[in-house]
């Protein structure tokens, strides 16, 4: 049995991943990890290294993929492999790094971010534009959002404005090329978040790795395209294990 821990992205919760979590070949068992804590990022290592076994793969989505990188580079463990959903290693734009988003833009995001009901609703109708403006399947995202993803299932300011200082403050490029265990990592031509040139960026410094992009995928990887990144997984996990298929493996 493969476990799959995942850890969550930004302000989303477990119930983006229910359909996702369905469609997984009978050989998964899925744990989230969501990101609904106020932690340091020892703190938050040390929480997935609790859940981590010689048969996990570790994969994060957008920030989640983040931390997943610098808990894969420091720790002694063994376990199978490393995935990572839409990226960015360093998210923000800044010196040395010019494929990311733009400060600006994530100031505006981080501006939303409050107690006021107003803000909130604002803050979950952009962020929804961001995980889905792009996608050549958006109405379908959107609907799916619109089930799991409203100001009442945010988090505390205090968990989101911790996460928002991770994405800037964060740079595992160097962690990435230092992660032993094979590793896939996954894009959207399309993400309004993490630009797609990311893909080509990571596949340089780190020729060894797999880097797959979706062509028609924004930043939400666990609805309209879930079929697509758990055939890239399967696929991934088929080939590093060395079996023909993971789909009859129990």
């Amino acid at each position: 049995m493969i476990h799959l821990l995942l850890i969550n992205g930004w302000s989303a919760n477990m119930r983006f991943w229910q359909d996702f979590i369905a469609d997984l070949p009978e050989s998964f068992s899925c744990q989230v990890i969501d990101l609904d804590q106020d932690k340091a990022l020892n703190e938050w290592l040390e929480l997935i290294d609790q859940s981590v076994s010689k048969n996990t793969v570790l994969m994060g989505w957008s920030l989640g993929g983040t931390l997943a990188i610098q808990y894969a580079a420091s720790t002694n463990k063994s376990f199978l492999a490393l995935v990572t959903l839409q990226t960015n290693p360093c998210f923000l734009v800044r010196r040395g790094n010019v494929v990311g988003l733009d400060s600006n833009e994530f100031d505006a995001l981080n501006a939303l971010v409050s107690d006021e009901p107003n803000k909130r609703k604002a803050l979950v109708r952009q962020f929804t534009h961001l995980l889905v403006v792009g996608s050549l399947a958006h109405k379908e995202d959107r609907r799916n959002l619109k089930l799991n993803y409203s100001e009442t299932a945010l988090s505390d300011v205090e968990v989101l404005r911790s996460g928002l200082k991770f994405l800037a403050d964060l740079d595992a490029r160097q962690a990435l090329t230092e992660v032993p265990q094979p590793c896939l990592h996954i894009y959207g031509r399309h993400d309004a978040l993490v630009p797609v040139e990311v893909s080509a960026l990571v596949k340089k410094n780190n020729p060894h790795h797999q880097v797959q992009v979706i062509d028609e995928m924004a930043h939400l990887p666990c609805c309209a395209y879930r079929t697509d990144v758990i055939s890239s997984l399967d696929r991934f996990l088929e080939d590093i294990c060395g079996v023909k298929s993971l789909r009859g493996l129990v």
